[in-house]
């Protein structure tokens, strides 16, 4: 197979660039998306447990909670358990067997008796993790509840739907892929075109020195009328050598004729 021209080699090396830095951008454009997203989604998140967390403190520390009925708070309307696509579960323990049990729930969480997050139920630190519950992507946020004795008394968990987040960095991964797709083309064509143009002064030289070779002529010079860069250099000094071999050809000549 034949080697690839100069002009080939160019053009893959320009579009490989082009494409290494398309998909650089691709992965820096989407990173940061995702994260402004779902710092978004963690501060509503945490804005819920910090309206919770004083009505669930209140009801820990109430004397009359032994008489209120399990499933139940008793507190008055909040607006982050009634914010459609937040969820917010709190859950107590039983003072017995440190069991936790669900006490209150946002109106959209009847009739699920399940933690969003179980695994954050034990931990003694605010939790935020990526889980699935019934096939769909959640973010969910876990605090501790600190009863005045420095003992954990139960855990608020807010949660919100990933599936915003996922649709817009699916959608901007296809918009990327197809305009990526789009610029590579349209650098393979240009790339082409401009090497053809930048590499055309060489090709003059090389197709000139043949017609040299083919006709023994050494009175030929390359025309060049570009700026005065490597390839003007080129040029000249080629034609600066022309120039002495013609003029050593033409001595040779004449002296062969005297002899």
């Amino acid at each position: 197979t034949p080697l690839m021209t100069i002009r080939t080699r160019l053009t893959f090396l320009y579009s490989s660039l082009l494409a290494v830095v398309i998909l650089a951008f691709s992965a820096a454009t989407s990173s940061v998306l995702n994260w402004t997203l779902r710092n978004q989604v963690d501060e509503t998140l945490t804005k819920a447990i910090d309206d919770v967390h004083g009505y669930a403190m209140g009801y820990i520390l109430s004397p009359l909670q032994d008489s209120s009925p399990r499933g139940e708070l008793g507190m008055p309307q909040i607006n982050s358990l009634s914010t459609p696509g937040l969820y917010v579960q709190i859950w107590l323990y039983d003072g017995v067997s440190k069991r936790p049990f669900p006490n209150y729930a946002s109106p959209s969480l009847l009739g699920y008796a399940d933690s969003l997050d179980p695994e954050a139920l034990g931990e003694d630190h605010a939790v935020r993790r990526d889980v699935i519950v019934d096939n769909v992507h959640l973010r969910v946020a876990t605090a501790p509840l600190v009863g005045p004795d420095a003992e954990i008394r139960g855990h608020i968990q807010a949660a919100a739907s990933l599936r915003t987040v996922d649709a817009a960095i699916d959608r901007l991964l296809k918009i990327m892929l197809v305009v990526g797709a789009l610029v590579l083309m349209a650098s393979l064509l240009l790339g082409d075109i401009l090497s053809r143009r930048v590499l055309r002064p060489i090709d003059v030289i090389a197709q000139t020195a043949q017609k040299i070779t083919a006709a023994d002529d050494l009175s030929r010079r390359i025309p060049y009328t570009g700026p005065n860069d490597e390839l003007g250099q080129l040029t000249q000094t080629f034609n600066e050598t022309l120039g002495r071999l013609e003029r050593l050809f033409n001595a040779q000549r004449r002296f062969v004729a005297d002899v």
